[in-house]
């Protein structure tokens, strides 16, 4: 190429790089809070941010379950490390701007995401989940990527290959670390940190309104991605189970996962129908309590709860920390599939097609002899460790300052090494 040919080349470049900085800047915006309000912020592809650490959240906002159980952990480590939440979807970047004091960015495309990387000293990104937009940010080398994972559970998504695009998996304890090592092959483990539960140090008010009698929530699970994902109760027992329990003594809590039905019109027409009963009971005789209850925080729910009927989930593990009886549903009808596959399920009373036309039998008895404490005890300690108030929130803190420590060492001896 001659002289002449080399300039235009050059000047087309400079041009292609100026408009796409430019359009990535349109595609970035800051968000602090003030009195719950979001503030737009600088819109700049070299945007400073002074954060060490990212959450990074690629979804929509029907996933935000995912991230909020974090929002307490991260906002107590934002004390010592400034965080930062980046989100890559405009409406999850909405409905967060009320529901966080954490600076809040929104990064739509991978140019902006980019720059933003780029023109920032960012340490470790933390995940909360597997989805496919958080391979657009592994791909930045001079952080540590951290898998936090949004629930502890013994479903076969917990123990998930994906695990090894991360530098660190933070884990709950015991359970979770036998998990990985008995279902990955090629993988050592030496990436898995215990932290316990973080969400078990949240303390919640007393739930309202408050009720006389003795209470069940029903929580189940959501059908899942595929077949074998599917823990969901709600269409094999959830319907039979809600009227028996509201024929009873019992106030009947429901609460629906909140991605419950979007991949079984089976599934949504079930809780359709569950809701329908619980409305028109609550209707006929409001003193009962009964509610479908979707907003309150789960671990808000527990403290009004007598007893959990749940599937296999994270739900039924936190509240297994509670020590009050808990109930876990066997959709396949295989008890001795489901003891092995799920081990929280042998401290648990476990519903099934047999036990299902004796349930409220069975929760009254589980109210009245509760001969299975000691047990849910011990597993609790295999599960999340020390669950003292407090405790995991630390480790967590402490887990992410030795995780930037060994970064910031990394990245130095990379320096090093490449001014050779």
């Amino acid at each position: 190429m001659n002289g002449l040919g080399r300039a235009v080349g050059d000047i087309r470049l400079r041009l292609y790089r100026a408009v796409r900085r430019r359009v990535a800047g349109d595609l970035i915006e800051l968000a602090q809070q003030s009195r719950g309000r979001a503030i737009p912020g600088v819109r700049s592809t070299r945007l400073r941010i002074a954060a060490e650490v990212v959450a990074y959240f690629g979804d929509v906002d029907a996933n935000l379950y995912q991230l909020r159980q974090w929002l307490p952990a991260l906002e107590s480590l934002h004390a010592s490390h400034p965080v930062v939440v980046l989100t890559r979807q405009a409406d999850s970047y909405q409905a967060l701007s009320t529901e966080t004091a954490l600076p809040l960015l929104l990064v739509r495309d991978l140019t902006a995401l980019e720059d933003v990387y780029a023109a920032n000293d960012f340490k470790v990104v933390l995940y909360v989940n597997n989805g496919a937009a958080n391979f657009t940010s592994l791909t930045f080398t001079d952080v540590l990527h951290v898998h936090l994972n949004h629930g502890e559970s013994d479903k076969v998504c917990m123990a998930s290959n994906q695990a090894k695009a991360y530098d660190r998996v933070f884990v709950a304890g015991d359970a979770a670390v036998e998990r990985y090592r008995a279902n990955l092959i090629n993988f050592d483990g030496a990436g898995l940190v215990k932290i316990g539960r973080p969400q078990l140090d949240v303390t919640y008010p007393a739930y309202r309104p408050a009720s006389q009698r003795p209470t069940v929530l029903y929580a189940p699970t959501w059908e899942g991605g595929r077949p074998e994902m599917d823990y969901s109760s709600l269409a094999v027992y959830g319907e039979a189970l809600v009227r028996a329990v509201l024929a009873s003594e019992f106030r009947l809590i429901y609460r629906p996962h909140p991605k419950t039905g979007l991949g079984s019109a089976e599934i949504a027409e079930a809780d359709r129908r569950v809701r329908a009963l619980v409305a028109a009971a609550a209707q006929q005789a409001p003193r009962t309590g009964h509610v479908v209850d979707t907003d309150t925080p789960m671990g808000g729910l527990f403290g009004a709860t007598n007893v959990l009927v749940s599937d296999v989930s994270s739900v039924a593990l936190d509240f297994l920390a509670t020590t009050k009886p808990l109930v876990v549903c066997d959709i396949r009808n295989d008890r001795a599939a489901l003891l092995d596959a799920s081990p929280v399920s042998r401290v648990a009373h476990v519903l099934d097609q047999e036990s299902l036309p004796a349930a409220v039998d069975d929760l009254r008895r589980l109210l009245r002899e509760d001969s299975g404490r000691e047990e849910r005890v011990a597993a609790i300690e295999h599960y999340f460790g020390d669950v003292t108030p407090g405790v995991a929130t630390k480790s967590f803190v402490e887990a992410i300052a030795a995780t930037i420590a060994v970064r910031d060492r990394l990245v130095a001896e990379k320096r090093r090494r490449n001014d050779q």
